[in-house]
């Protein structure tokens, strides 16, 4: 904390709420002038930002389910979406999956008109579940989704 006190850059910071201290460090960012991208990994973390005061001005949230499951990140991405709606967050949405379910995630994000995030970091494969080639072949998928 006393290190992001500190602080007079970067232009922003990304802070999963599911993480002990969230809440602070997200105020420790304000104070220093630099915006937060929440990463949601719950529908509990929703309520969290918002019960936290931390949901208004936000740069965006990060719709970023991590179940081991295609179909449970799905869900828990639906749930963040349905939740993020009921709380009136304004915030940009972006998704952004773990593993092959990252592309499950994605479609629904791109369905919906939200940004993706995509990369090696997320997957090492394709929407197919053969071997990426590269980050290059994972952003021209993503993108595809987008058209």
């Amino acid at each position: 904390m006393a290190a992001v006190h500190r602080w007079t850059e970067p232009d922003f910071a990304s802070v999963n709420l599911g993480e002990n201290g969230a809440l602070e460090v997200m105020s420790a960012l304000l104070d220093r002038g630099i915006d937060i991208e929440a990463g949601l990994a719950s529908a509990e973390e929703v309520e969290r930002l918002v019960s936290g005061g931390m949901a208004e001005g936000l740069l965006r949230v990060l719709i970023e389910p991590a179940d081991d499951d295609a179909a449970d990140q799905l869900a828990t991405a639906r749930a963040i979406d349905a939740a993020l709606d009921r709380e009136a967050v304004e915030a940009p949405r972006l998704g952004h999956g773990l593993g092959v379910a990252t592309w499950s995630v994605l479609e629904l994000s791109a369905a919906r008109g939200h940004d993706l995030r995509i990369g090696l970091e997320d997957t090492l494969v394709m929407a197919d579940g053969s071997p990426a080639e590269g980050n290059a072949a994972l952003v021209a998928a993503a993108a595809a989704l987008l058209r």
